[in-house]
């Protein structure tokens, strides 16, 4: 029941990423912290519940092994301790629920102003968004070590090698030309990445998820780490393969020293500044 209403929480962040008019306010700010809040707090409860299983396992283990099933002092006092631990458990449960609740219908009501369609708005952990027209000529293709995010064209292009492409190609019935896997996966629109806070929340809950194959916890404490971290661009998250990549990103970024990062080359192509 935790893990399910976790993964409710994530999924309204993820829906959140792709409503588009949405802007980094006070409000939406407010509302991640909140959400944030209460997916600690649902974590708190899964690992005191997986403890308090563990116990109840070993206190009825031990129990098996004595003589007769006799329910000794030294069993009694551990299930007096167990029992008073899962009472304060059922009160943080309930609290949790209730605080859950209440912010499922701000989340509702702030999605409300924000969206008048509910209905056509989709929840989903990688979705791309290209409406790139099919390319007449094919051109030559080779690594491209380069992460750019382009103003000027409204898009970002990753970095990607002929390797991984092939293996796309072989793996994946619906593509016909490298050209193809390009123009889906490594041409993003910049819109994508219109909200950093719950864009690294997405990039990073990705990358731990379908990249790493993590666990929900570990996809969620990367996530949350890295959504408020302003120095961080979301797109760079996307551009990574795995999670070392990522770190050692993390590391020169935290250390003043991103000349020291050459996994991949970032460039950027900003809009001439207008004075008025």
């Amino acid at each position: 029941f935790q893990n399910k209403k976790l993964l409710i929480l994530v999924e309204s962040i993820i829906n959140l990423s792709f409503q588009s008019n949405l802007v980094d306010d006070f409000k939406i700010i407010k509302l991640l912290e909140e959400i944030f809040i209460i997916i600690g707090n649902f974590k708190t409860n899964i690992n005191t519940l997986s403890i308090l299983k563990d116990e109840i396992n070993s206190i009825f283990n031990e129990f098996k092994e004595t003589e007769n099933f006799n329910l000794n002092d030294e069993i009694k006092t551990k299930l007096q301790n167990y029992n008073k631990t899962a009472s304060v458990l059922m009160n943080k449960l309930f609290d949790s629920y209730t605080l859950y609740e209440s912010l499922i219908q701000k989340y509702i009501k702030y999605i409300s102003l924000n969206d008048n369609n509910l209905n056509n708005t989709n929840i989903v952990f990688d979705k791309k968004e290209n409406n790139l027209e099919e390319k007449k000529q094919t051109l030559e293709i080779m690594d491209n070590s380069v992460l750019l995010i382009s103003e000027k064209e409204g898009k970002v292009f990753l970095p990607y090698t002929i390797e991984e492409l092939n293996k796309k190609l072989e793996t994946n019935s619906r593509y016909k030309t490298l050209q193809q896997i390009i123009d889906s996966e490594y041409i993003l629109p910049l819109s994508r990445y219109s909200n950093p806070i719950i864009s690294r929340f997405r990039e990073a809950y990705n990358l731990m998820k379908y990249k790493e194959n993590a666990s929900i916890i570990d996809c969620l404490d990367l996530s949350m780490e890295l959504s408020f971290n302003s120095s961080l661009n979301p797109a760079i998250i996307t551009a990574c393969k795995n999670l070392d990549e990522l770190d050692e990103y993390l590391d020169c970024l935290d250390s003043n020293k991103l000349e020291k990062f050459d996994i991949f080359e970032i460039k950027y192509d900003i809009l001439p500044f207008k004075i008025s």
